[in-house]
């Protein structure tokens, strides 16, 4: 008897906890990922010794993601993969569709393809406009994945 008690008291408190109330769910960046702010035509490489770099082209409308050659050193390519909540929800590699030059969306996420076979993600999360003018991109991004 105690324990048909039990149970119904049980059940009865979890449904009074119950409320309408939404969970919020965090969108939680990737481990090994970073955040960086840049300016324009300021460039961010995802390999090491200038490999597999990009600008930020800001002064056009639309701003602009563009790959950057360094003579010896290796091009990337990118794909816009549409819009996202944050850098853990750029998940695919795409295997075909990557261009030179994208341009830059605030809320988007981007696959970076390098020569030599390996991967790079970006989000753009935010920018700051001063005068008209975007002057600063803040996104997140990580290499390789």
């Amino acid at each position: 008897m105690k324990l048909k008690i039990s149970i119904c008291l049980f059940i009865l408190a979890s449904l009074i906890g119950c409320g309408d109330e939404e969970i919020n769910l965090t969108c939680a960046d990737p481990l090994g990922s970073d955040a960086i702010s840049i300016g324009h035509e300021v460039f961010t490489c995802f390999q090491e010794d200038i490999n597999g770099c990009f600008w930020f082209h800001l002064d056009v409308s639309p701003p602009v993601l563009q790959s950057v050659y360094v003579e010896g050193h290796s091009i990337a390519m990118i794909i816009d993969v549409g819009a996202v909540e944050c850098l853990g929800e750029v998940t695919q590699k795409p295997t075909t569709g990557f261009v030179f030059a994208t341009e830059a969306i605030i809320g988007h996420g981007y696959v970076v393809r390098m020569e030599d076979g390996t991967y790079g993600r970006l989000f753009i999360d935010s920018w700051i406009v001063s005068g008209g003018q975007i002057v600063e991109v803040n996104l997140k991004r990580q290499y390789a994945y």
